[in-house]
């Protein structure tokens, strides 16, 4: 986040830390959210609730950008991925969209970026649910 401050140079942008599924902001106090890097970390179980409360958060109209780790295809990086971190071997991409969508979100775009990234944008319903 303090690297994140000082490269951004617009005056309206904030960044923020919490805990995924229980964020300390109001209602609709976000235009935009982005998750990088850090649903794998979660339970599978708090993963549809960390995605709730970003909808929570977000202004309608708001939009959301999810980038997530996406497993290795190969067997040796898998054996390497897994060595290293088990939560990240197991990363579940193929759930992300589904989530989002079940939380109320709106044109849900997925794809992966090379070499192991997954992503999925979306839009909060303007007229909020």
């Amino acid at each position: 986040i303090t690297h994140a401050q000082r490269v951004t140079h617009l005056t309206n942008c904030t960044f923020s830390e919490g805990i995924a599924q229980d964020l300390d902001a109001s209602d609709g106090s976000y235009d935009v959210v982005v998750s990088s890097l850090m649903l794998h970390h979660l339970a599978d179980a708090v993963r549809p609730q960390a995605v709730g409360e970003i909808a929570r958060v977000l202004r309608p109209g708001g939009s959301l950008l999810i980038a997530e780790f996406r497993p290795p295809s190969s067997r040796v990086g898998r054996r390497l991925i897994r060595a290293h971190s088990p939560a990240m071997a197991s990363s579940r991409v193929d759930l992300l969209e589904p989530i989002v969508r079940e939380a109320g979100f709106e044109q849900p775009r997925s794809g992966d970026l090379r070499p192991w990234i997954h992503y999925v944008s979306a839009l909060k319903p303007a007229s909020a649910r």
